[in-house]
């Protein structure tokens, strides 16, 4: 196969291509017109801002928006008042039974 392209290329003469007078210059003005073409900017990144912006502001928002539990909480900074505890023994009967055991051992 080797030796039948080569007596192919053998035989081959190339034909004199002319290029028109002016090719150069067309040819530079198409690739300046490829190379500086400005690329539309897509609307996804102006959304996916605003969307992240809005976000912010809720996450914001609700840290540092007060409650009204914490507001009273605040509000109430006497000391002689007992404060609640969240234990075990509220949520359920068997809890406060395996608590206490524990509390006292």
């Amino acid at each position: 196969m080797q030796q039948d392209i080569k007596e192919k290329l053998n035989n081959f003469k190339t034909s004199e291509i002319k290029l028109s007078d002016n090719h150069s210059a067309k040819f530079e003005a198409l690739l300046n017109k490829e190379m500086h073409q400005k690329k539309n900017k897509k609307n996804t990144l102006k959304w996916l801002s605003i969307a992240a912006s809005i976000v912010l502001l809720v996450s914001l928002t609700i840290q540092f928006y007060p409650s009204k539990n914490i507001e009273q909480n605040l509000n109430n900074t006497d000391n002689s008042a007992p404060k609640k505890q969240i234990t075990l023994g509220n949520i359920s009967p068997e809890f406060n039974i395996i608590e206490t055991y524990y509390v006292n051992s």
